[in-house]
């Protein structure tokens, strides 16, 4: 399996076979910076600053990867650069996938390095298994379908994926046994 993990500050990718990780990678694109894009974006082209929690509200509401899913709209207020004065944008979900391109680039080429990375043994199991997705920024909308569609691999998104890591610490922790005193 390949297991992609988008936490808030980065991506860690884990290409797995046999009951052995056989490659790992870390990348920086994760939750936040969609949200810095996002921002980004509205500067760039709105000329208005908002704060990185309102990025984040825009992220979460409107932001998508994937084109063909349901046009959205959000109403973000924010400074306005060129007056100093508050002021209210309308932002469609098209708007954001050009925002998050780059950030999701710099995912989808570090999943492309780990497949490239899976032994010829494992080929098959790999792309039997397809990719999973965990982390809370594997809820952005369409992530799922843009990375199978680069890929040509299935992807799923596991179950509650913002606790996927902490579930899987705390099993692991049920099975260590206790430390013997010397």
């Amino acid at each position: 399996a390949v297991i992609v993990d988008i936490g808030a500050t980065r991506t860690d990718i884990l290409t797995v076979c046999h009951g052995r990780i056989f490659y790992k990678k870390t990348v920086e694109a994760a939750g936040k910076s969609f949200d810095l894009a996002v921002s980004q974006y509205l500067y760039d082209k709105h000329k208005v600053r908002i704060s990185a929690e309102t990025a984040e509200q825009v992220k979460v509401k409107v932001g998508t990867v994937w084109v063909g899913n349901e046009k959205k709209y959000i109403d973000v207020r924010g400074r306005d650069m060129t007056n100093g004065d508050y002021c209210t944008v309308r932002i469609s979900s098209e708007e954001m996938f050009a925002a998050l391109e780059e950030p999701m680039a710099a995912l989808i080429e570090g999943v492309c390095d780990a497949i490239t990375k899976i032994p010829p043994d494992c080929v098959n199991d790999v792309f039997d298994t397809g990719i999973l997705l965990s982390g809370g920024g594997c809820q952005l909308d369409g992530i799922d379908k843009m990375i199978g569609g680069v890929t040509g691999v299935a992807v799923t998104r596991l179950s509650d994926p913002a606790n996927t890591v902490a579930r899987g610490l705390a099993t692991l922790l049920e099975t260590v046994t206790e430390p013997r005193s010397a």
